[in-house]
């Protein structure tokens, strides 16, 4: 009796998805935070810094869709010859073995990913999905809440930008899951009525 109810009481704590791969931001995510910034990245690109073009901002934070831009395909309007400051607030739990982060940008990016630095690139012309592949290190990752942060720039014409964040192969954190719980309570009163009987 004892060795059924302690292993009903692991099954239950140790109930998840088997690893798997994940996509942890999605493109075209809804609830970005995002601001026009008034100094333009390219002159200090070599030792660019999240928080001082923050503090050039136009205006407040407006929260929108990506892709931002004003070419086809673009849900949040992005206006030529500006640049954008955006940040993406995401829950991750459990473990990946890899990190991929693509990008579709025009022009230039700088993004950091819990305030540390992690990828950065510019080119003129146009875009192209995924123009940018990064392997990111996985462990860069916190258990709970994450934050990018990005910083876009435009030199004219067409703007756009949209990234993805993804793993070949998440294991999901080990927590009880509700039904799994319920399941065991209901087991283990049946359980312990029958122990009375006897």
């Amino acid at each position: 009796m004892k060795k059924l109810l302690a292993g009903l009481a692991l099954a239950a704590v140790a109930s998840s998805a088997a690893s798997a791969p994940m996509t942890i931001v999605a493109d075209h995510a809804a609830g970005w935070q995002y601001q026009t910034i008034a100094a333009d990245l390219w002159p200090d690109w070599a030792a660019v810094n999240y928080s001082t073009y923050t503090a050039n901002a136009t205006g407040s934070w407006s929260t929108g869709t990506a892709a931002f831009g004003n070419a086809v395909g673009a849900t949040t309007n992005w206006t030529a010859n500006t640049d954008l400051a955006l940040q993406y607030t995401f829950n991750f739990l459990g473990t990946a073995a890899d990190l991929r982060l693509n990008v579709a940008v025009d022009n230039g990016f700088a993004i950091f990913l819990n305030g540390v630095q992690v990828a950065k690139d510019n080119a003129e012309g146009s875009f192209s999905y995924w123009e940018y592949t990064f392997n990111l290190n996985p462990n860069d990752l916190a258990q709970g809440p994450n934050v990018l942060q990005v910083l876009a720039e435009d030199h004219g014409g067409g703007t756009y930008f949209d990234l993805k964040l993804s793993s070949t192969d998440v294991d999901p954190a080990r927590v009880p899951v509700p039904a799994t719980m319920v399941l065991l309570a209901t087991g283990l009163l049946g359980l312990a009525a029958l122990r009375r009987r006897r």
